[in-house]
């Protein structure tokens, strides 16, 4: 069944738009071991679990220089959606950075 759900989601495949999405794909990718991801692949129909959901932020964490919570991948289950929370958190610290500046 799994296999199936794979290749379902391969056929319905989205490419990433932004370099959030990009490195964020590429991070997914290396964890399921799989060489095509969709950006709006769901995390648990891939099989993601919470050992996997700790492998994907642990490296995002480390590719972004973020302290993201492991349950972020339950809550915004795609690549799309990742990136655009990524992004947000990024830009509201840059903000906060800009503001100690000032």
């Amino acid at each position: 069944a799994l296999a199936a759900t794979q290749q379902t989601e391969v056929d319905h495949y989205q490419a990433p738009e932004t370099e959030f999405e990009e490195i964020i794909q590429s991070i997914w990718m290396e964890v399921f071991q799989l060489e095509k991801i969709g950006i709006h692949t769901d995390f648990i129909r891939l099989g993601g679990d919470s050992l996997l959901a700790i492998r994907l932020i642990t490296r995002i964490n480390a590719a972004f220089e973020l302290q993201l919570p492991a349950n972020l991948v339950f809550q915004k289950p795609s690549i799309a959606e990742l990136a655009v929370e990524v992004e947000a958190i990024i830009r509201q610290l840059l903000l906060q950075m800009e503001d100690l500046d000032s």
